[in-house]
């Protein structure tokens, strides 16, 4: 697969790799995508206690259900 990137990334991964960050190019880029996917892991995992508590129903406040998810993405930042 070829993909075209803006400017901006292609000089990062450059500089990247010319500092010896990372052996190649690919991997750069390997790392950017396993960011994402661990990004978007942890999206699909509060959504499913979003649709979890939805399904269960019950009597939660804004507030209380406010709390509930920042609970949830601080301990999501601190497993980062």
């Amino acid at each position: 697969m070829k993909v075209s990137i803006e400017k901006q990334w292609e000089d990062l991964v450059e500089r990247l790799v010319t500092e010896g960050r990372y052996h190649s190019a690919e991997r750069v880029v390997s790392a950017g995508l396993s960011l994402v996917a661990q990004q978007e892991a942890r999206l699909d995992g509060l959504r499913a206690i979003i649709d979890a508590s939805i399904a269960a129903g019950g009597d939660i406040s804004d507030d209380e259900l406010g709390a509930v998810l920042e609970t949830r993405i601080a301990c999501l930042r601190a497993q980062r």
